[in-house]
């Protein structure tokens, strides 16, 4: 995939560089490039606070003097160095950028699981009554009875839950003692049925 359009500089103007030189400014344009050369130009023109004209023009003008002016010579590897070097910096930037979403992530779930901590208190602010419902406290007893249930106690001394709406039978308990928080029959302490 190629890139059709073309990277342009403004039409012919003057330009003074840091000695108070002019320096004439043309436009260029350049074709067919690869789509990922464009956006990692973008990016790196981005990184340095330049605009993409000016990176281009510079990374041109080094390009430039290193082809023209280094030691043609086999055993100098400068501009192997430097594509290693860019290679590096590269893969640095992607570590750090799958560390920087990993600490995204881990802040929005803490920030999540914050917000149900605040919206569970203020459920329970709102609707006082749900916080006293019958529960068991995980001490190894409940607070409140259990409702629409009672129990009763067979000849040989097991205890049996019955569902006070329906009358059938439930689950049947062999330990010692009877159910906790669950009325016995018949006290009448749910309905007039029990």
């Amino acid at each position: 995939m190629t890139y059709q359009n073309g990277a342009t500089l403004p039409e012919s103007t003057t330009d003074v560089d840091d000695e108070n030189h002019t320096q004439e400014v043309r436009q260029w344009t350049i074709k067919n490039l690869d789509i990922d050369v464009v956006e990692k130009s973008r990016m790196a023109a981005k990184k340095r606070g330049m605009k993409i004209g000016a990176w281009v023009a510079a990374s041109l003008k080094r390009a430039a003097e290193l082809e023209l002016y280094s030691d043609p010579s086999p055993g100098n590897n400068s501009l192997s160095a430097d594509i290693e070097e860019i290679v590096n910096r590269i893969e640095e930037i992607r570590r750090e950028d799958i560390a920087f979403r990993q600490n995204i992530q881990s802040d929005l779930l803490q920030l999540v699981k914050g917000q149900h901590g605040i919206l569970t208190e203020m459920l329970s602010r709102n609707h006082p009554m749900e916080a006293n419902v019958a529960r068991n406290t995980g001490d190894d007893y409940r607070v409140g009875a259990v409702k629409g249930r009672t129990q009763f106690q067979h000849d040989n001394g097991d205890w049996q839950k019955r569902d006070e709406r329906t009358g059938h039978f439930m689950e049947r308990k062999s330990s010692e003692g009877p159910f906790k928080g669950v009325a016995k029959e018949p006290d009448g302490r749910d309905t007039k049925n029990s």
